[in-house]
């Protein structure tokens, strides 16, 4: 699963876009690189557009649990999911209870409205967010 992730510490902001084949070894790399950064408290946009979920509710347990070791007692950042597959918004739904933090996830259809809805939340100010 080709994973392209830009961390603007500046905005706070992580962008990444996932595309073809959606599997937790891929998932895990990309969030070990994430947390590595120090971008957890982040805003996160995760572009689910062209990604085909792989290993299913599987995917979401081994996810969920190696982020897990890494949020308790920490104030992850908002996520912002892009997705029109309905397998996929099942999955993030799942992960959003098991992960069971006090953190917004919304899962949007397309990019800028999930793009305005971080920006509403104040996490990533307009003046200050870089477009790409």
């Amino acid at each position: 699963m080709p994973v392209s992730m830009d961390i603007d510490h500046e905005a706070r902001l992580v962008t990444a876009h996932i595309e073809g084949e959606a599997g937790p070894i891929e998932g895990i790399a990309a969030l070990a690189r994430l947390i590595a950064a120090g971008a957890l408290p982040y805003a996160k946009l995760l572009d689910f557009s062209y990604a085909k979920p792989e290993e299913g509710m599987r995917a979401v347990r081994q996810i969920s649990n190696y982020l897990g070791k890494f949020v308790r007692g920490k104030k992850p950042g908002p996520v912002a999911v892009v997705t029109t597959s309905e397998i996929l918004k099942e999955m993030f739904a799942a992960f959003d209870r098991q992960m069971r933090v006090d953190r917004p996830l919304r899962i949007f259809s397309d990019s800028a409205s999930a793009r305005a809805w971080l920006d509403s939340l104040n996490q990533v100010p307009a003046d200050d967010r870089k477009t790409g």
